[in-house]
């Protein structure tokens, strides 16, 4: 039903891109799978007894036969027989790939006896001592590593903190960074990895007082001013954002990113024709600037200047990398123009990029509008082919398909399967819920609904359909007026919660308020609900002809809708 707000909406303008990495430690130092190599084979010019060459050659081929324990144990002895680097390293790395932490632990000592100035035996230590939680010796090795490599600190750093806050670890990574700062107050690079991590926790304050030590200690490092940008932008700071990149701007006038980010900024202070001005400027420098043309396109997207955004648009299938972007907006624009006939031909252009799956969804939506079924299905079941990863979204694509054809039961059936895999989808349990109200499963629909309030208690559009359900099938009114409010303070100016809102003070008998508030939706979002709900209150206070004039306009709009059919037959006599 229309009362329930759509979870998935048009993205137009994006946010600053996060701060690349190098790959985690793993990729770095990821152990080979031990295999017949020759490597055992030492050739260095150094006495081996026959006992230690027994126990290499053993080593192979238990690694031969894929007996890697019985090889480890075999390198481990070796190597505390003979002081060969290569020896302890073979021996560290299948330990590694076996994650034996003890093993790991031993081997890497030997290595380190034998070659301490080797970085692959400090970081495979490092791992390790990040594995065991060993702070103090973490701490020895970055410091040897800070010593050996100073210029790889940085990255190693990175790599650590990926790796540890994937495994959730980022309280650990929080006492070395903190100890480490103490120890080198002078070393740029641990503030602005201390202020990434703080970024990654969603702790703002911190990530900038961190990415401030670091630029008070670096200040022309381009990349921390670009992560302070970035921080102040996902902070909700955009003045301090804005001002940061002038500044940068004035100090480095010839890079074309920092003018890129600004722009990104004003987007997202809806400052639309600064930002407009500032890709005008850049394409003044470089006016084969696609990404610039592209963004000044989707900016006069969301302004509905459609005109202006399709020539910029239509110039761009001429570039090959933007063919597809282009294409899929011509889509959009030509449903803006309710050209969807036209929109269908720019989505099935689209057939490779990363707008493929969105394109080859907006036809089908196109289709769906268009009552074209059994097209529908047919591009559903190819979706599901060749999307395998998006089940939950093409699931729930389904599951309106179903509804709307009048397949109610099958439509649950589908979504309660979806939520036996993942159970505490929110999207799934909101799709189910808004079908078990058609069902008349109102257990089901308040339990799914509980769920979602349970871990996002401030979801508006949770809130909304409960005390909507609450109060269109069950006379729980002060339940629901307690849901109701709390949606309406998270988003006072929602046409679709003032008209929820509205119609309980209309049940409550409370006329005339339910009168202010549902005209008052109907002026922000004239769709056919609230018309009829406003033409009933007004039919209720006598007012007959204000009445039929809002239903005739909403009946011309939206002929054949069931809500506008249920007040006609109800109100106007006509079966």
């Amino acid at each position: 039903m229309k009362k329930w707000i759509k979870l998935v909406g048009l993205v137009v303008v994006t946010g600053c891109s996060s701060v690349s990495e190098k790959a985690p430690v793993q990729d770095v130092v990821k152990p080979l799978e031990p295999k017949a190599e020759k490597s055992a084979k030492i050739e260095k010019q150094t006495s081996i007894d026959p006992d230690t060459l027994y126990l290499l050659l053993a080593g192979e081929l238990a690694g031969q036969r894929k007996a890697y324990n019985v090889a480890l144990d075999a390198y481990l002895q070796a190597a505390q027989r003979v002081r060969d680097p290569r020896v302890a390293e073979r021996a560290a790395r299948i330990a590694l790939y076996l994650k034996d932490p003890e093993k790991i632990e031993q081997a890497v000592q030997l290595w380190l006896k034998v070659a301490p100035d080797d970085l692959s035996a400090r970081k495979i230590a490092l791992l390790s001592a990040m594995r065991n939680a060993d702070k103090a010796f973490a701490i020895e090795q970055l410091n040897a590593y800070l010593k050996l490599d100073p210029a790889g600190f940085e990255s190693v750093l990175l790599e650590m903190t990926k790796v540890m806050a994937r495994n959730g670890r980022e309280n650990q990574m929080l006492a070395i960074l903190n100890e480490l700062a103490a120890q080198h107050p002078e070393q740029a690079a641990i503030f602005y990895v201390k202020a990434l991590l703080a970024a990654k926790r969603q702790q703002y304050e911190q990530a900038l007082d961190a990415i401030d030590q670091a630029l008070a200690i670096q200040p022309n490092w381009k990349k921390a001013i670009i992560m302070r940008a970035q921080i102040s932008v996902r902070a909700g700071k955009l003045d301090l954002a804005e001002q940061y990149l002038q500044d940068a701007i004035n100090q480095y006038p010839d890079d074309i990113k920092f003018r890129k980010m600004l722009a990104q900024v004003y987007m997202e202070a809806e400052k639309y024709d600064q930002a407009i001005d500032i890709y005008h400027d850049i394409l003044d420098i470089d006016e084969d600037d696609a990404e610039s043309q592209f963004a000044i396109a989707l900016i006069y997207l969301h302004e509905e200047k459609l005109d202006d955004a399709k020539e910029i648009f239509r110039k761009l299938l001429h570039e090959k990398a933007w063919e597809g972007q282009a294409a899929y907006y011509l889509g959009r624009v030509a449903l803006m123009q309710e050209q969807p006939e036209e929109a269908l031909v720019w989505f099935d252009r689209v057939t490779q990029g990363p707008y493929a799956f969105e394109a080859r969804l907006a036809a089908v939506s196109v289709l769906m509008e268009q009552k074209q079924f059994e097209q529908v299905e047919s591009r559903l079941s190819e979706l599901e082919r060749d999307f395998p990863r998006k089940k939950v979204t093409l699931m729930l694509l389904k599951s309106e398909l179903y509804n709307s054809t009048g397949r109610q039961q099958e439509a649950f059936d589908l979504l309660s399967e979806g939520l036996m895999q993942s159970p505490d989808n929110k999207d799934l349990l909101y799709a189910r819920a808004l079908i078990a109200e058609q069902l008349n499963k109102l257990d089901i629909l308040e339990r799914d609904l509980h769920k979602i309030l349970q871990k996002n208690p401030n979801d508006a559009a949770a809130l909304n359909a409960l005390g909507y359900t609450l109060v269109e099938k069950t006379d729980r009114y002060q339940e629901a007026e307690k849901y109701l409010q709390k949606a309406l303070s998270l988003k006072p100016d929602s046409a679709v919660i003032i008209d929820s809102y509205g119609w309980l003070k209309y049940k409550q008998g409370d006329l005339q308020q339910a009168l202010t508030l549902i005209r008052k939706a109907y002026e922000k979002q004239p769709e056919a609900e609230i018309a009829a709900h406003l033409a009933e209150i007004l039919w209720k206070l006598q007012a007959y002809d204000e009445a039929k004039g809002v239903f005739d306009e909403a009946w011309e709009k939206h002929p054949g809708d069931k809500y506008l059919l249920d007040f006609k037959k109800r109100f106007l006599n006509d079966s």
